[in-house]
């Protein structure tokens, strides 16, 4: 079999009877290694980054339980968290209850969400590790309470109640987000499409209750 040249983005490939020489094997293991680098830091840098995004909050002014960031995109703008298709206002819930203490994985909770929510599309609870910044994984296989999915109707309801904890509530398993025993966490409450409520106060998200 006649030697075969073949190009990459970034290597030339030479082979000698079907096989690469040395040189285009490192090449080839080179260019594979620049790949999975570049799709380990879209898929996982918005993860890692997560305490940068904490302490830039912070920075700014935002207290957890006391002062809420409110984000408006719309198509085009670019965020390192955001779907810039999507427009939506991330509200912080921090890492502590109503009485000032850190969210445990070994305590059940209870959030009030006053209804209507002022979201033109729809809303959402996500529960994340504290120690990994990830969501939250346990044997339910859920971090996610959306407005789209989850409450049916709400339609002349005042108020929904949702329920963190390591076991579900009576009767409230489908509004309930399992978490970790041996784990702290936090919540972010998004809001998809926000409307002006959102943004005057008119309408205001009240903090994680203990229930134990």
């Amino acid at each position: 079999m006649a030697d075969q040249v073949m190009s990459s983005a970034s290597t030339r490939f030479r082979t000698a009877a079907g096989f690469p020489d040395p040189a285009s094997a490192a090449g080839a293991y080179g260019d594979a290694d620049f790949i999975r680098a570049v799709q380990a830091y879209r898929l996982l840098y918005p993860s890692v980054s997560g305490l940068a995004i904490f302490k830039g909050n912070e920075a700014v002014g935002l207290v957890a339980n006391e002062v809420f960031g409110l984000l408006d995109t719309r198509p085009g703008q670019v965020g390192l968290t955001l779907n810039s298709d999507t427009p939506y206002g991330p509200v912080l819930l921090g890492l502590r209850d109503a009485s000032g203490a850190y969210l445990d994985g070994a305590r059940s909770y209870r959030l009030t969400v006053p209804l209507p929510v002022p979201a033109n599309l729809f809303w959402s609870v996500t529960v994340y590790d504290a120690r990994t910044r990830s969501q939250v994984q346990t044997s339910q296989d859920r971090a996610l309470l959306s407005s789209l999915f989850d409450f049916g109707d709400t339609s002349g309801k005042q108020y929904i109640d949702l329920h963190f904890g390591p076991t579900p509530p009576p009767g409230r398993s489908d509004q309930w987000v399992q978490t970790r025993p041996d784990a702290g966490w936090f919540a972010y409450f998004r809001i998809y499409g926000p409307e002006t409520a959102a943004f005057d106060r008119t309408w205001q998200l009240p903090d994680i209750q203990p229930e134990d």
